[in-house]
């Protein structure tokens, strides 16, 4: 595939997809020595999580990763790597008798456990995450922004995202006014009925919309 924006050729870009019993598992994007990853919302984060998540547990590299967790379970102690009837789970000690499977602890603990460990593995990289919102309460959206935006401002890496939640929308924005220079921009995509658009939404415009409640979506 060829991408481009106006006076400015991209060059060629080439998407691998990891696909198993007709599910996809992971897309992997790379152009010009730049790789990346698109996260989709139907994606089977148990697997793809196993092996970069692997790779940190051998290098004891894996505390930071648990302490962005406590944000949504706060009992977590430390997290293990399983191997269940040919599968491998991520199980976690929260201080029953066994290790929990985390799957167990709810959608929003294994999305941002995929989204810190994506963005882990392509430093320097992109990291496409759609309908980020899904399986995380609006109460602790400001606090899942502060670690995301950390986390890829420390790795250098480039994040796209999309939501269609305004409250999420509006706790990534208050996160990134916290910055003399926000790290996070902001657009809203529309259509004409013949092509897509991208409408570029300033800091000072979301401080409006979101003072006066303004639906922008």
């Amino acid at each position: 595939m060829e991408y481009s924006t106006p006076g400015q050729e991209l060059g060629p870009s080439v998407a691998k997809a990891w696909i198993e019993g007709g599910e996809v598992k992971q897309l992997i994007a790379e152009r010009q020595g730049v790789e990346g990853v698109f996260l989709i919302p139907k994606m089977n984060q148990a697997e793809v999580n196993a092996t970069p998540f692997s790779e940190l547990k051998d290098k004891q590299e894996d505390a930071p990763i648990v302490d962005a967790l406590r944000l949504l379970e706060p009992r977590l102690s430390e997290l293990i790597l399983s191997i269940q009837g040919g599968k491998t789970l991520t199980k976690g000690n929260i201080g029953l008798q066994e290790y929990q499977p985390l799957f167990y602890m709810g959608e929003g603990i294994n999305k941002l456990l995929t989204i810190l460990l994506s963005i882990g593995s392509f430093p320097s990289g992109v990291v496409l995450i759609d309908e980020t919102e899904n399986g995380f309460l609006h109460s602790v959206l400001p606090d899942i922004w502060r670690v995301i935006i950390d986390t890829a401002q420390r790795l250098e890496t480039q994040l796209f995202i999309t939501t269609h939640s305004y409250q999420c929308m509006q706790a990534a924005h208050e996160e990134s006014r916290k910055f003399d220079d926000p790290p996070c921009a902001f657009y809203r995509l529309g259509s004409d009925h013949e092509k897509l658009f991208a409408m570029p939404l300033s800091p000072e415009t979301l401080d409006l919309v979101f003072e006066s409640d303004l639906e922008i979506r």
